[in-house]
């Protein structure tokens, strides 16, 4: 267990001194939290200093390495101090009172992190089983890379042509840990979803205002799986023998994966690595939706809040190099949440639109300016079309219920107590006319289902409930405070509906057709309806247990509760099982070991990797085995971060969106090991640049042994040991010419 504690010591020490540095910058925009930003300070520190030392790198500045890293956590140290000795007393006066919450914040990110690390080590292998290997040869590669855009690790010659900022990110933070990007790989994951925890936890807590639901929030967002794990449990005569991956494959030809089967799969992904900035975006957009929200009918104040806006440009920027998909729901949140608030205050048609054009085009604007070297860089042109296959009503169920029920039990409970003439109704006709039109468009695309009804039920009743001013809180007379949070929870219901409703109507067109044809628009948008519904699923529980069942008589009140138990019982059915046959009843022994199947399968290969790791700095252009995709040819490149001339070329096809010379450079490879011909070889070495050969057990497997004395007569060795060999094509043996 030294690895473990080692381990968190690290995560703990860099991410607890970057939040400490960006907290003091981000504290006043925060102020709607109850934590004060603390919580997001951790993801906004890592963002801040890795964004610097991108740009800096991206602009010929400084090589990305440690010391443009360090030279950005100064940078950060300075601003933070500054901001602190010129503001001290308002600093003080905000976080005081919040002592005692921010201290908590702390303890749960501590307990989180420590068991998430502690479960991440009972399945830490990197194999071809998954994108495990492609997530690990791109941040071996940025790790490599002195100037972006960082080289495709699986394409020599060219750039990566896919979401890599996440992983700059995670290279920054293993620079500060002192650790390399192989035994960085499982406690990064670790650290990305204990991030993702806790800025939930804290918009659960700003919510509520209260700490069991912060953590109630992070049970159904985080924790929680759909009702496949109690189907399962029923069928099953074997508890621990449930099917853990077919919990994401509901829908046919889709991927409904949650976050917690995220965290079970073990992928370092695009998407796995959006999660925290998608949850601090939702922070920051809750703290903007309070800032919107009238007090006497007015918005609060008349000029821009810069701070804020800056934040959220930041945030939506790297969402856009990270997981593009996630700055589409953030951009629809920031409307929606602008949008919501202009009926409740008192003003002209050109004092709306100002508010708009303010509040939306700076973040918008701001965030394709920011990281416009990326954008520039990588080519993802992707056409839409039409669903003609829309989702089963039972399947729907069966992925999102566990959050949908609690928020249709509030939503009719709390409705039923609205009394005429209310005062917010009239304002929560916008919300009834919007899914009206919705409804009209669905059914002019094509034909209804029963998902529809599913939706349109919480979209409707919220409406009536006049966007958010509940029925507890024209009672309590707290208008302002309690529009603003009740606002923000009718915008996650409604945004997770019009993101559904879009999938139901539209998909992005990529490599996939026929029934996979929005297979990824389906599991991208999907896990944003999650976190959204999951976090309003838990605000509708507090609502229901603090202010609205006591209302109910007493049989009322126990089928309600009850009903609302059974889905998070349901809930919690996938997170007590998964794990146990995901690991195989935890058989194997604890490790943080991202090569311990790599080195069980090719054990020579894996010493072989280690070595090149250590001994060649320069990323290198690398012969190796190439396969379609899911196999262990592409593992060298993968392992060291040196670029193979074709890795996993099926991968290549969907990130450059076609073939373009990707089938030749695999056909290429194939002739290079196969042919005898040194003159053949030659060329093809000319023709890639290609200035290491490996040949190791993969290669053997895939194109025997005949090709290999033309490479042993012609170049020099530069490691040999268990049947591994590699060749340096820049170091010609005597006597040998360019025909071999």
């Amino acid at each position: 267990m030294t690895a473990y504690f080692s381990s968190f010591a690290r995560l703990w020490a860099v991410s607890f001194g970057l939040g400490l540095l960006a907290w003091p910058i981000i504290v006043f925009p925060c102020k709607p939290l109850r934590d004060r930003g603390y919580a997001i300070s951790k993801v906004l520190g890592i963002l801040s200093v890795g964004y610097g030392a991108w740009l800096a790198s991206s602009l010929r500045v400084m090589p990305f390495g440690l010391p443009s890293i360090l030279t950005f956590l100064a940078v950060l140290a300075i601003g933070s101090s500054v901001t602190f000795l010129l503001r001290r007393n308002e600093v003080l006066a905000l976080v005081k009172p919040r002592g005692r919450s921010i201290a908590l914040t702390e303890v749960v990110f501590i307990v989180i992190l420590a068991v998430i690390l502690l479960l991440v080590g009972s399945y830490p292998d990197v194999t071809p089983a998954s994108e495990g290997m492609m997530d690990l040869g791109i941040l071996n590669s940025v790790s490599r890379t002195h100037y972006f855009p960082a080289k495709d690790v699986w394409m020599s010659g060219e750039n990566m042509n896919y979401y890599y900022f996440g992983h700059v990110l995670v290279a920054a933070v293993a620079r500060l840990c002192q650790m390399s990007p192989v035994a960085f790989y499982n406690p990064a994951k670790a650290l990305w979803f204990a991030l993702f925890w806790l800025a939930i936890f804290s918009l659960g807590f700003s919510i509520t205002r209260r700490v069991s639901y912060g953590f109630l929030a992070v049970f159904m967002v985080g924790i929680a799986g759909n009702f496949d794990g109690l189907l399962q449990l029923l069928a099953l005569c074997n508890p621990l023998s449930l099917d853990w991956f077919g919990s994401s494959r509901i829908i046919p030809g889709t991927i409904n994966e949650f976050p917690f089967f995220s965290l079970l799969w073990g992928d370092l992904h695009a998407y796995v690595l959006s999660f925290p900035l998608f949850a601090a975006s939702l922070a920051l957009i809750y703290c903007l939706n309070d800032r919107l929200t009238p007090r006497r009918g007015h918005l609060q104040s008349a000029d821009t809040p810069y701070g804020l806006i800056g934040l959220m440009a930041l945030c939506g920027g790297a969402l856009i190099v990270t997981n593009a998909w996630d700055f589409i729901s953030m951009s629809l949140l920031l409307f929606v949440v602008v949008l919501s608030a202009l009926p409740l205050a008192r003003a002209g048609l050109l004092r709306h639109v100002m508010v708009i054009a303010r509040t939306t085009l700076p973040v918008l604007g701001g965030a394709v300016l920011l990281f416009l070297p990326f954008i520039l860089s990588v080519s993802q042109n992707r056409p839409i079309g039409f669903v003609k296959e829309r989702t089963d009503s039972a399947d729907f169920a069966v992925v999102f219920g566990v959050l949908l029920v609690p928020i249709v039990a509030e939503s009719l409970v709390a409705i039923a107590f609205m009394r005429r003439g209310h005062a917010g109704a009239g304002n929560g006709l916008s919300w009834v006319v919007l899914a009206f039109l919705v409804v009209c468009l669905y059914v002019a695309v094509g034909r209804p289902t029963w998902t529809l009804v599913l939706l349109v039920i919480p979209v409707v009743v919220l409406g009536y409930l006049g966007v958010g001013r509940l029925v507890y809180g024209q009672e309590r007379g707290e208008l302002g405070d309690w529009l603003s949070r009740g606002r923000f929870f009718a915008v996650l219901v409604v945004s997770g509906a019009l993101i559904v409703f879009s999938c139901e109507m539209f998909y992005v067109e990529d490599v996939y057709s026929g029934d996979l044809a929005r297979m990824n628009t389906v599991f991208k948008f999907y896990l944003h309806v999650w976190v959204l519904w999951g976090l309003a699923g838990a605000c509708a529980v507090w609502v229901l247990r603090r202010h609205l069942l006591n209302r109910l008589s007493r049989v009322a009140r126990r089928a309600v509760w009850g009903l609302v138990i059974f889905c998070l019982g349901s809930g919690a059915v996938y997170p007590l099982l998964a794990p146990i046959s995901r690991t195989k009843g935890f058989s194997q022994a604890y490790t943080l070991d991202a090569e311990r199947a790599f080195r069980g399968k090719y054990p020579s290969d894996a010493a072989a990797a280690k070595w090149l790791r250590e001994n060649v700095r320069d990323q290198l252009v690398v012969a190796e085995a190439t396969a379609s995709s899911y196999d262990w040819p592409g593992r060298i490149s993968a392992f060291t971060g040196n670029c193979a001339v074709i890795g996993w070329w099926g991968h290549e096809v969907g990130w450059r969106n076609g073939f373009q010379g990707i089938h030749h450079r695999a056909f290429d490879i194939g002739r290079l090991f196969r042919s005898s011909d040194p003159k053949l070889a030659a060329e093809i070495i000319a023709r890639y640049g290609i200035q290491l050969i490996y040949y190791g057990e993969v290669e053997r497997e895939v194109y025997g042994e005949a090709g290999l004395e033309k490479f042993e007569s012609a170049f020099e060795t530069i490691y040999a040991s268990d049947g591994v060999k590699v060749f340096n094509t820049r170091r010609r043996k005597m006597g040998v010419g360019s025909g071999g």
